[in-house]
């Protein structure tokens, strides 16, 4: 995947006119009474890791203007508490990292655990179907001897 239509044209381009923020989410949060308003930058991590290998001072020069912001958010007065979260890097080795877990994770680890978890709850489903489905053939079995015992009690007084 290419931040570019062609890389060849990478040369002349200004750096930082590139955009990897692929959504920001605004929410609130109440926890402890006071109001607060979070910003989180979601970065894609391909295009991150791309643009870290291109030009290591992107990231640190988006660090600098989130830090700028985040100066500016800190004291507003009677505004809420505002925050804002993000996950800028420009380590290449953390990155891959990121994604390396990222994928492990949801591709391979959480399928087995849910598979897991699934079998485990079936496997105690049937069980407990089992034990009641027994229980029930126990009842029916006590009454069959009841009824049996109570026939033999007739055959032998009218015998």
């Amino acid at each position: 995947m290419s931040l570019f239509q062609n890389e060849a044209d990478f040369s002349y381009r200004r750096v930082y006119n590139v955009t990897v923020c692929d959504a920001l989410k605004i929410s609130e949060e109440d926890p402890t009474g006071r109001r607060k308003i979070i910003f989180d930058l979601e970065y894609n991590l391909f295009k991150l890791l791309h643009i870290a290998l291109l030009s290591n001072t992107y990231a640190a020069y988006r660090i600098k203007e989130l830090n700028k912001v985040k100066q500016l958010l800190e004291f507003q007065g009677e505004l809420p508490h505002m925050y804002l979260k993000n996950n800028m890097t420009s380590n290449p080795i953390l990155i891959k990292y990121t994604v390396l877990v990222f994928f492990t994770l949801n591709g391979l680890i959480l399928p087995f655990l849910f598979g897991y978890l699934k079998w485990n709850f079936l496997e105690k489903m049937a069980i407990k179907k089992l034990d009641e489905l027994q229980d029930r053939r126990k009842e029916k079995v006590l009454e069959f001897q009841k009824e049996f015992q109570s026939i033999e009690r007739q055959i032998e007084t009218n015998g």
